[in-house]
């Protein structure tokens, strides 16, 4: 996958996930490395409503060329709900492969 000079949005369970940070952290800099410009949620502040996390995360998928979406995220709705929109625009979803390790 060639992404440089995209914008990649990571879309990723939050809620629940005790190192979210971490493995939000990992895949930023897994991108940066693609020379890719990387939006990450997980760097917004603490203590928002979901609500307003969600509307925020949507602007940025519909800022974004790429959704980069990270395992284990069927359970998310906040993650169900970026890819419904990411869908409708016709950005390009990338799921992080299987045998990617996470810290």
């Amino acid at each position: 996958m060639n992404l440089e000079g995209k914008i990649v949005f990571i879309a990723g369970a939050i809620t629940g996930i005790a190192d979210y940070k971490q493995i939000f952290a990992v895949a930023e800099q897994r991108l940066q490395e693609q020379d890719s410009i990387v939006l990450n949620p997980a760097v917004l502040p603490w203590g928002m409503e979901w609500e307003a996390y969600l509307q925020i995360t949507k602007e940025m998928v519909r800022c974004a060329d790429a959704i980069y979406v990270l395992q284990n995220w069927e359970n998310s709705r906040g993650v169900r709900e970026e890819l419904a929109l990411a869908e409708q625009l016709g950005k390009e979803i990338i799921y992080e492969p299987r045998e990617v390790v996470i810290v």
